[in-house]
């Protein structure tokens, strides 16, 4: 975590992109706590918008592909609505929307 907090948001942004494409790609998704954490840490604290956005695409694709992570996801987006960045927020308000509707298809 020390290296992810050191690295610029342009090296953020790629990183999360790249985490993207393998949970849309190959269906893979990061297998603990951590991953969904950082996710949300990223968006929360991110200057960039484009990090921000991509870390918010991270987020709603963990949680469709993945229905034990939809609970985790759904925590981490509820936590966002409280951060001091205003584009977060609208991220976070958004995704939550998605999540919800998730939520009740799969139940």
């Amino acid at each position: 975590m020390v290296i992810w907090e050191m690295a610029c948001d342009y090296h953020r942004c790629r990183g999360v992109r790249v985490c993207v494409c393998v949970c849309v790609c190959v269906r893979l998704c990061l297998r603990c706590e951590t991953g969904v954490r950082a996710a949300a840490e990223c968006l929360a604290r991110s200057r960039s918008e484009e990090t921000q956005e991509c870390a918010c695409r991270l987020l709603r694709t963990l949680a469709e592909g993945n229905p034990k992570f939809q609970t985790l996801v759904y925590r981490g987006l509820i936590a966002l609505l409280d951060s001091s960045s205003a584009k977060a927020q609208h991220l976070a308000a958004q995704s939550l929307r998605i999540a919800q509707v998730m939520a009740c298809d799969a139940v």
